[in-house]
């Protein structure tokens, strides 16, 4: 497949479908780096939500998530608030270290059941890295309704810990819900 994107670019290096191909075909086989400067030339050409928001993505790839976050807020802006893109810039803000920002804009997505999987669990994570137990644990159950066999996931679910544990019924609950993840996983 990327031998012939590249040839259709070769032919005709005006092809936006070919160069937006080989760009998500890049970053899907792990060469984000090489996918940007294709994204970049697809942005000035299309200034479309969803060729700023494959830039976005692409600039997360590769551990630039400030300058991911800036555009993916330009990806929202054109598109009108697409929850897709909302997601993509509220997890660059949680790899930028906001993870404020981020509850703020993927709890209401995970509250009205339009997060993805992954929203769902950059919810998760954000959640506990603010200290919202509650919502990291309706986050982790968003997620796992999504993804019940994704390993990571089951895991950070398993091993989630409340800030503070009150007691020892608490503690218990939190032990079955570890041994519940733990056999999920050996499944």
């Amino acid at each position: 497949a990327e031998a012939a994107y590249r040839e259709a670019l070769r032919i005709d290096p005006t092809r936006q479908d070919a160069a937006t191909n080989l760009a998500n075909l890049l970053r899907a086989v792990g060469r984000p780096a090489e996918a940007l400067p294709l994204l970049e030339r697809i942005v000035q050409g299309d200034p479309g939500a969803d060729s700023v928001g494959n830039l976005a993505l692409a600039l997360i790839d590769v551990n630039r998530p400030a300058e991911a976050r800036q555009v993916a807020l330009e990806a929202v802006r054109r598109s009108g608030s697409d929850p897709r893109w909302i997601e993509v810039a509220a997890i660059a803000a949680r790899l930028s270290g906001d993870s404020d920002t981020a509850c703020d804009e993927l709890l209401p997505q995970v509250d009205q059941g339009r997060a993805t999987e992954t929203g769902a669990f950059e919810a998760a994570q954000a959640a506990e890295a603010v200290g919202d137990d509650d919502a990291a644990r309706r986050s982790y159950a968003a997620a796992l309704r999504l993804a019940p066999a994704w390993e990571r996931l089951v895991w950070s679910d398993a091993l989630s810990l409340p800030a503070f544990i009150d007691g020892s019924e608490q503690a218990r609950a939190q032990l079955a819900r570890f041994t519940e993840g733990v056999e999920r996983l050996g499944q």
